[in-house]
């Protein structure tokens, strides 16, 4: 909420998939899938960058590392969010040092690090608010 963001109910409707084929994915998400009954169109979700996907983590908890609706307990399943993984999700955001890398956040314990482009990670779609 204090981000103006609107994350995918479903975190895993996409399953793992490599950086390229989670860029386009999310840009073609559109209503009718994944239980998307909000009227979007393909080109309103995209995949988040790793400050929007950082911006979830609550470092209070872990396993996930992740709050609930709240803000005062751990999240616990249907809460929000439906699916969540305790593993890696892509960010939008290439490694600098190593462009053939991009950036994640592991929502075990809310770290952030890279991975290879054609490594197969969660992806969880994000929208700017309405």
């Amino acid at each position: 909420m204090l981000t103006g963001l609107v994350w995918l109910k479903n975190a895993i409707c996409f399953g793992w998939r490599s950086w390229a084929d989670a860029l386009s994915d999310t840009n073609t998400l559109a209503s009718d899938l994944c239980g998307l009954t909000d009227g979007s169109a393909a080109g309103d979700w995209r995949l988040p960058s790793i400050n929007e996907l950082q911006s979830l983590v609550d470092y209070e908890y872990y396993s996930p590392a992740l709050s609930n609706a709240e803000g005062t307990a751990r999240w616990t399943e249907g809460d929000v969010f439906a699916g969540v993984q305790m593993m890696f999700y892509w960010s939008s955001t290439s490694y600098a040092l190593n462009p053939s890398f991009a950036c994640y956040v592991n929502l075990m314990n809310g770290l952030n690090g890279n991975s290879g482009k054609a490594s197969t990670l969660c992806v969880w779609p994000v929208r700017a608010g309405q």
